[in-house]
């Protein structure tokens, strides 16, 4: 069998590169993304640490992504409704139109890279990645 680790972490290195080429067109970096991704996502407000547990960032890094998102005016911080210390971040309205702009380049770019896999091969990596990130979500 192949070294598993090296060829996972080699795809991901690339894809990655990939995507920040593409992304970089928008000034945005595949961590900005990431960052703007779960915001555009979800339901409601999050704060920088509960970002920071789902894209895996340490505290200073996550800040220092964030810092640059408000800087380009896309991401405001509030303080929260449940805890007065505790600062939420939403998506400004230029937030909302990158958030869709790089989900729109990130589906582009990610398709392209899938295109040495056949259709049924693809939706058999996809399923065997959620099996591995479900088996492992709390490390």
């Amino acid at each position: 069998m192949n070294n598993f680790g090296y060829l996972m972490m080699d795809v991901a290195k690339k894809l990655r590169y990939q995507l920040n080429t593409a992304l970089e067109k928008e000034g945005i970096t595949s961590g900005q993304w990431a960052v703007l991704a779960q915001m555009g996502l979800a339901k409601a407000p999050l704060t920088a640490t509960e970002i920071a547990e789902v894209v895996g960032m340490d505290r200073a890094t996550i800040s220092g992504v964030v810092k640059r998102l408000a800087g380009k005016q896309l991401v405001e911080s509030q303080p929260s409704n449940k805890d007065h210390r505790a600062h939420v971040l939403n998506l400004t309205a230029s937030g909302e139109k990158m958030f869709t702009q790089c989900e729109r380049i990130a589906d582009v770019q990610m398709s392209a890279f899938a295109t040495p896999l056949e259709q049924d091969e693809q939706e058999t990596l996809v399923h065997l990645l959620i099996k591995l990130e479900e088996g492992h979500h709390n490390g």
